[in-house]
């Protein structure tokens, strides 16, 4: 065997794990983060912040509303 540079195959697929795990702990921050802007933004709309994501039909006591037909409006955040 060659003294010079080889591939090393078991680090590599270490290393590959490595990253993805870190994308997937990013993703994972991110949504964390929009979820407590989510928050925050039907906090200042009601008053208090919203006990579960999906609205009641025809209420808005979640972060996530249906609207009328035509319409675009469908959460807290996107009242902005």
């Amino acid at each position: 065997m060659s003294n010079g540079w080889r591939f090393d195959l078991p680090a590599a697929r270490n290393e590959v794990a490595m990253r993805r795990i870190g994308r997937n702990e990013r993703s994972a921050m991110q949504v964390a983060l929009a979820y407590v802007d989510a928050q925050n933004d039907y906090h200042k709309l009601m008053n208090h912040y919203a006990q579960k994501f999906v609205s009641t039909p025809g209420k808005r006591d979640g972060l996530y509303w249906d609207t009328k037909p035509g319409r675009t409006t469908r959460s807290a955040r996107s009242r902005r």
